[in-house]
This record gives structure tokens, sequence and C-alpha cells, in this order.
């Protein structure tokens, strides 16, 4: 592909709908992107992303190999789109700003209050939030996040890389047997790393 004139090449994906194909990851990964954030394998903890998953109707699902390729959640009820577009059949659309508010404000504040440590991914389309009650209803959100003790405001990109630099200093120094399991509990994780990172100074 000719790049001159398109400026930086783009880090992540988010396929529309959620809805990939067989070859998707393997494109990904062939054209170097470091995260993807059309899945949901957690609700707001970053992953690796795995290929071979076989989903059985006769058993349990059985997990794939993970790749080198993070997997920012994604999810719908974080999604604009379900709540305010009138052309979705499975969504009512049209939803009041306040209710929204009320539904993402209470996911942040579980995410905060319960979970202390994980990544809020908003999925905002222009011609969804864009009309001035929905962004007067963001900018609320926004002021609610950062009233919240600390809450940092960061690309995907950045959160990617963190992660990924995270997983290879907990794998070399052993914190943990898979570090791709999804199941972790990264803040115990963090603290472990951090206590490490003292006792060295």
């Amino acid at each position: 592909m000719h790049r001159a004139g398109l400026g930086p090449a783009s880090a992540g994906s988010r396929n529309p709908g959620g809805n990939l194909g067989p070859r998707w990851v393997d494109l990904l990964l062939e054209y170097d992107f470091s995260y993807d954030s059309s899945m949901a394998p957690h609700d707001f903890q970053p992953t690796w992303v795995r290929k071979g998953d076989v989903a059985r109707t006769d058993g349990p699902h059985v997990f794939g190999d993970p790749v080198d390729l993070v997997e920012l959640p994604f999810d719908w009820a974080l999604d604009d789109w379900p709540y305010f577009s009138p052309n979705l059949p499975q969504s009512e659309g049209l939803r009041p700003p306040n209710e929204v508010y009320d539904t993402w404000a209470a996911e942040f504040d579980y995410l905060h209050q319960r979970l202390r440590d994980g990544v809020f991914v908003l999925c905002l389309h222009p011609q969804c939030i864009g009309r001035g009650a929905r962004m007067l209803m963001l900018e609320r959100l926004l002021d609610h996040m950062t009233e919240a003790k600390g809450v940092a405001f960061r690309t995907m990109e950045d959160v990617a890389a963190e992660f990924r630099a995270a997983q290879q200093r907990i794998h070399k120094a052993g914190t943990v047997d898979d570090p791709s399991d999804p199941t972790l509990n990264w803040e115990d994780v963090r603290n472990d790393l951090l206590d490490r990172d003292r006792g060295e100074r």
C-alpha cells in the first residue's frame, strides 16, 4: 500500500459489529498491528488474542493458543450505537442521554470501586454522539471519571504497549506460569511487580 502523506500506520483495529472473518487475526499479525478491540474475552482487562478456539455444543469451550496481539475489550453496553441509532432491529434506539449516562457511569463505577484496575473502552460514532445533548452527557461522564482517584486517560495504543511490557516483565520474573491467563488478578500482579521494584532500589 502506498503510504506517502497518510501519516503513521494504524496500531489497532476494531471490526464493525465485531464480525471477524477466519483470516482476520492472521491479517492483523501479518501487518504488525499491536491490538484489536472487536472481542470481549474480559469485561475490563486487556488479554492476548487467541487463535484456534473451538466452540462446542456438546462440551466446554476449548481455548486456542495466545498470539502476539493484545485484545482491548469491546462490549455493546459501552457502544453508543445501540442507544442512539434507530436503525438496529435489536435495539430500541433514541434513548435519552441521561439514561445512557446512568448505564455508562454505573459500568465505570463497578470497574473503579470493585475491580480497581482495568481499561474502560467506550466506542463512539460521530453521527451518534455528536448531537448537543449527547455531547453534554459525555462531558458529564468524563467529569465523573476525572473525579475518581487514580484514573488516567490513555490511547488504546499506549494501553496495549503497557500491557505487553507488563506481560514480558511478569514472564521474566516468573510471577505466574501462564502470562496470557485472562483470569489473573492483574492488580495483585501489578502490586507484586511494584514491591519487586521497591526492593531493587
